[in-house]
């Protein structure tokens, strides 16, 4: 006897699973190594998120690079990282919106906003990018229930599943061209699991009502997306050119 419900908000908490986010089309060109990047530095210029995604406002953008960068130097101190808070300098605040917006409606770039781009050779030769793609909640549960002599027991197992997708691009400025790119997903889930206590099995109606708890008001709260975006930035750090001994 079992009940399968799937729908879109949510609620409380009690388990959260989760882990490494999975990375699909990955691409490296094969100048683009550690040694590089310590030679020219690298600078996160923007993260922007698609119409949809949670607190895709300008500020928030802005608060996200920053924290991409925080990821990086965290993860990769051995890197060679420079300030993102320079970038809107460096590009003038016009231009660089103008960028975030280009890349926000494409993904990419085409060669007049490469040549754009080559005004930051001053503060570090690779610019990284990340686009959030979409923020998604599912929610489903379970009612389940367990014969005895005389009762029967009741329980509900309730699930928020956030998932997360976003694609980083670096570009070498000086050269105009992409160096690497991959898309990563991640999905944590929060668990939940609701006892209803016994049915007497004499009791037609008592049975008819029992078995449905499973709705909307019961869900656990979905995993917080700042943190599994702060674990996805980092996982973007793992996947940078390490160091290899000539």
């Amino acid at each position: 006897m079992e009940r399968i419900y799937t729908l879109l908000i949510a609620s409380a908490f009690t388990l959260l699973a989760g882990c490494g986010s999975q990375v699909a089309h990955l691409y490296q060109d094969p100048d683009f190594q550690h040694q590089a990047i310590a030679d020219g530095g690298l600078v996160v210029v923007a993260v922007v998120a698609v119409p949809g995604v949670q607190e895709g406002s300008l500020g928030a953008e802005r608060s996200y690079a920053l924290r991409m960068t925080d990821a990086l130097t965290t993860r990769r101190p051995d890197l060679e990282l420079r300030d993102a808070s320079d970038v809107p300098t460096v590009l003038g605040p016009g231009e660089y919106q103008a960028l975030n917006n280009r890349y926000r409606s494409r993904g990419n770039f085409g060669i007049e906003s490469l040549n754009k781009l080559q005004s930051l050779a001053p503060l570090a030769r690779y610019a990284a990018f990340c686009r959030l793609e979409s923020n998604s909640v599912i929610q489903s549960g379970s009612d389940s229930s367990t014969l005895s002599a005389d009762t029967i027991d009741y329980s509900s197992n309730l699930t928020s599943e956030r998932v997360i997708v976003a694609s980083f691009d670096v570009f070498d400025v000086a050269e105009r061209r992409l160096v690497w790119t991959a898309q990563f997903s991640k999905d944590n889930t929060r668990t939940r699991q609701r006892e209803h206590g016994s049915r007497d099995l004499d009791n037609p109606e008592e049975i008819e009502r029992a078995g449905k708890w499973a709705d909307a008001g019961d869900f656990p709260d979905a995993p917080e997306f700042l943190e599994m975006l702060d674990a996805m930035f980092e996982d973007f750090a793992r996947h940078l050119p390490e160091y290899a001994e000539q």
